[in-house]
């Protein structure tokens, strides 16, 4: 199912309306894991306003929260992504995937500066995590280092196995994109003809 992933800033029902218009699915509505109680019921109710396309909730964890990923994962029973570097993130198949790790400092020689390595993705491999492509980041960085780091982690995460997935991460309908040209990105920054097929399958 053809799915985007938004960080709604109380404009949930226009983020809806674009992703309808632009030829989703699915579009999951992501939360803190503070909001998330509260804002599921209110994903519930926007999914019920429409026919042939689904509305759920799910969750974003950043990685200065990944401490408490054995408390979340006991309470949390939906998607949940985790955002810049961290490396609990692989290990825990709670994380369906990890957006924006090139904007983390990981610093030193033990981690690629990119954000990924042989051994996160082969933990990652384990765990069912993907790697997560943000496309409002790809979009609006405008700066050759982050895209050349975004560059570099796809490179690593095909050639060791680990799976890539892609969402607008917008807050505003103007940040999202199309199916189609988001495909088209991803085969541009290196992604697979088949892995950018199944990237948008949530």
């Amino acid at each position: 199912m053809i799915t985007d992933l938004v960080i709604p800033r109380e404009n949930e029902n226009e983020l809806i309306l674009e992703a309808r218009k632009l030829g989703y699915q699915k579009i999951i509505l992501l939360y803190s894991p503070k909001e998330y109680e509260e804002k599921l019921a209110l994903a519930r109710e926007l999914a019920g306003l429409y026919q042939n396309f689904r509305v759920e909730a799910g969750v974003i964890i950043d990685s200065t929260k990944a401490k408490n990923l054995n408390n979340y994962q006991k309470k949390l029973r939906c998607l949940t992504v985790g955002r810049g570097f961290s490396p609990q993130f692989f290990r825990k198949n709670t994380i369906s995937s990890v957006f924006e790790l090139e904007l983390s400092s990981t610093g030193g020689s033990k981690y690629r500066s990119s954000g990924l390595n042989q051994v996160l993705c082969m933990e990652a491999v384990r765990s069912g995590t993907k790697l997560g492509i943000s496309i409002s980041e790809v979009i609006n960085s405008g700066d050759a280092e982050i895209l050349g780091r975004i560059v570099n982690n796809i490179r690593i995460a095909q050639k060791y196995g680990m799976e890539i997935t892609a969402a607008s991460l917008a807050r505003a309908p103007y940040e999202m994109r199309s199916p189609h040209d988001i495909r088209g990105l991803l085969r541009t920054l290196g992604v697979s003809g088949e892995n950018a097929a199944r990237s948008l399958e949530q």
